[in-house]
């Protein structure tokens, strides 16, 4: 049996590249960094990314240990990655893509699971976690554009 569900966020400019992003009855904020034209008032994008990787994680971890009959009292999960601002800013030139060039996983939990134990449990929760999916796999964006100005009814559709 499928059981699926609609996901939606919403972000919305509040002062520069400040920005209210809305999910349900949540709201956070996230900001660029000084050297990407922001103030950094709250996480970048590409934080929030990681931090919503680690998040996922760490929920299909304590899944996956329970499944798999593991004790788990307590799990972290740490994100680091390594990205170059060239097309961030439009050096067309540059061969460097927009996103990581590599994103390192460390996770710290209970010191008495076997190699075997951590390695089952490892590949149940990359394999599980929906974050970690979409960053591995292709997935079809559309990306849709609506004038904001009153009387305008036009849209423009790039599919990618």
């Amino acid at each position: 049996m499928n059981t699926r569900a609609v996901v939606s966020a919403g972000a919305r400019q509040v002062d520069g590249t400040f920005t209210e992003v809305t999910s349900g009855k949540h709201t956070w904020y996230i900001d660029e960094p000084a050297p990407f034209g922001g103030e950094d008032r709250a996480p970048s994008p590409v934080q929030a990314m990681l931090g919503a990787l680690a998040g996922c994680l760490v929920a299909a971890g304590r899944q996956a240990a329970g499944e798999l009959g593991l004790p788990l009292c307590q799990l972290e999960c740490s994100i680091s990655g390594q990205i170059c601002s060239d097309r961030f800013f439009g050096k067309t030139e540059s061969r460097e893509r927009a996103g990581f060039r590599e994103i390192v996983i460390t996770f710290k939990g209970p010191p008495d699971w076997t190699p075997a134990q951590r390695s089952l449990w490892t590949a149940e929760v990359l394999e599980r976690c929906p974050v970690m999916d979409n960053l591995l796999f292709e997935t079809p964006i559309k990306a849709v554009w609506q004038d904001s100005c009153e009387g305008m009814d036009s849209a423009f559709v790039q599919d990618r």
